[in-house]
């Protein structure tokens, strides 16, 4: 079993100073090597575990032999154990890639990925993990704020909320390239009652996100809640026709998009074309560790491999299908976004009762005025607008 654990809390100590790094891969293994030095020390490591040696070259511990130096110590004698416990390794040290163990330098690991990956060792390898600026909601990471007229994206992957697969969503933001991800939502546990609450507060808060949910299985409860309970409008459709689909922005028979295997092979196809040639910024560690363990199985599909997760890699698998849509290429152009959100706000005037008038001063010098079919008070009278935090209070 492999799993990684993230670190921002900590440093490691290297030969160059103390280090930032990523995080810890743990792995159950067996058939390991246990190396014992002449001063007693000795360190247990698979195989291809990479020690430093003369001239900061590396050797693999497959390769080593007693009477070796490394590090300054002389190895006595190499066991081979198979007995199966975990082993540890250090992920993405900033400084030259080694650090200490037991007072050996070791070098660490990257997120080189697993046999058959989708995306390219190379690429994986050049993937930085930043730190969060904020984490909320039990499973919800943000790793930039939300930028006044920029055009987010949500894709959203749902689970049963059971503890097995995890609930989970994406948002990018799509008005450059390269495409950002900027946030990201993983919980294994969540209702998917509750599910769609977080979803709509989050698409909100990022400037009323379009969504793209997977509506496989519970994911068709999910987007149904999202749009017939919540009122939530900013939903990607989609329309089936001769076993294609396509996407609309107006109600259409289903909400959200179908993995189709077809789908799936278009998304996957999409997502290694846009970070192989850099058209979109990975910044998450458990992204980019799903996507290291992402790979071709019997069926010809890609998906997880034994152990591992692949729901936010799913996530960018449908929003890199999303990409190569020619609707996405004409919602993401400004003009047609300001179209669409004018004529939102028309419909939305058109619906509401006229306001009262306001009496007094409120008219000779307006305190007040209308958006969103809500009355606000203005800050500065000279300003004529307030600034609201409706959207950002559930934050504090």
């Amino acid at each position: 079993m492999l799993e990684n654990k993230i670190n921002n809390r900590y440093e490691v100590l290297t030969p160059d100073g103390w280090s930032e790094f990523s995080g810890i891969k743990r792995k159950l293994s067996s058939n390991l090597l246990k190396v014992v030095f002449n001063d007693g020390s000795d360190i247990t490591c698979t195989k291809d575990h990479l020690f430093e040696v003369e001239d900061h070259t590396y050797i693999h511990a497959n390769f080593i032999k007693s009477g070796d130096v490394i590090s300054k110590k002389l190895v006595k004698e190499i066991k081979q154990t198979n007995e199966t416990q975990y082993v540890y390794d250090l992920i993405n040290v900033d400084k030259w890639d080694r650090y200490y163990t037991n007072e050996i330098v070791s070098h660490n690991c990257t997120f080189l990925g697993s046999a058959g990956t989708l995306i390219s060792a190379a690429a994986l390898g050049s993937m930085a993990f930043s730190r969060t600026i904020k984490q909320i909601l039990n499973g919800l990471d943000i790793y930039e704020e939300p930028i006044p007229d920029h055009f987010y994206v949500m894709s959203v992957d749902s689970s049963r909320g059971q503890g097995l697969d995890y609930s989970a969503y994406v948002v990018f933001d799509t008005s450059v390239e390269p495409f950002r991800i900027v946030a990201k939502y993983r919980n294994s546990t969540i209702s998917p009652m509750l599910f769609p609450s977080v979803i709509v507060q989050t698409a909100k808060y990022y400037n009323e996100a379009y969504l793209l949910i997977e509506n496989n299985d519970v994911g068709a409860q999910i987007a149904d809640l999202v749009f017939s309970e919540l009122e939530y409008d900013n939903m990607f459709h989609g329309e089936e026709v001769h076993g294609r689909f396509n996407l609309t922005q107006g109600r259409t028979k289903q909400l959200g998009i179908k993995t189709t295997k077809r789908v799936k092979r278009q998304g996957c196809n999409a997502l290694k074309e846009v970070i192989e040639n850099q058209r979109l910024y990975i910044q998450d560690f458990n992204i980019i560790e799903e996507l290291s363990t992402f790979v071709l199985k019997r069926d010809g599909t890609y998906g997880a491999e034994e152990g591992a997760h692949d729901d936010l890699a799913m996530c960018c698998v449908l929003f890199a299908w999303l990409t190569a849509q020619p609707y996405f290429k004409d919602l993401t152009s400004f003009d047609i976004r300001k179209r669409l959100y004018d004529e939102k706000m028309q419909q939305m005037d058109d619906e509401l009762p006229p306001l009262p008038s306001m009496q007094g001063t409120e008219i000779e010098n307006p305190k007040y005025y209308r958006s969103l079919g809500m009355v606000w008070e203005t800050v500065d009278e000279n300003d004529g607008r307030a600034h609201s935090d409706f959207y950002k209070n559930w934050y504090n």
